[in-house]
């Protein structure tokens, strides 16, 4: 399967990125890849694509990564929405029993301010009810 993606050249701390075609399984180390599509500075926002290579190699049946999809997306080569790359596969276990632990955590602080606040009323209708024995009391004197 042939994927469309970025290959990253440029110095060390200035990224500049080839958009390739390459098969799936075999990245495109050194320069071993089957075209070169385009490019994208993500410094200064600059994409140079080839849609007429763009368009054939996607109808050859090559699938773009997500931030590529994205990039032709934004560029108007293909129609669609743009996918959320950054949420891509299911958390791991580890997530999962972290949120459960704390959701266990805000349910009983819950639990703990509902207490607290009946208590709060509590002591307050008392002191409700002396005050208003200390008023009967003093309008019999």
């Amino acid at each position: 399967m042939l994927k469309i993606r970025f290959f990253r050249t440029g110095k060390q701390h200035q990224p500049y990125f080839k958009i390739v075609v390459t098969d799936k399984d075999n990245p495109p180390r050194g320069g071993n890849f089957k075209a070169e599509v385009g490019n994208y500075n993500p410094r200064s926002k600059d994409v140079e694509l080839d849609e007429e290579k763009v368009e054939h190699w996607l109808e050859e049946g090559a699938q773009p990564s997500g931030r590529v999809h994205n990039l032709l997306v934004e560029e108007g080569i293909i129609d669609g929405e743009k996918e959320a790359v950054h949420a891509a596969g299911e958390p791991e276990e580890e997530e999962v029993e972290e949120e459960e632990s704390q959701e266990e955590t805000e349910e009983a602080e819950t639990e703990e301010e509902e207490e607290q606040e009946a208590n709060e009323e509590e002591v307050e209708d008392e002191e409700d009810e002396e005050k208003s024995e200390e008023q009967e009391e003093d309008q019999e004197k």
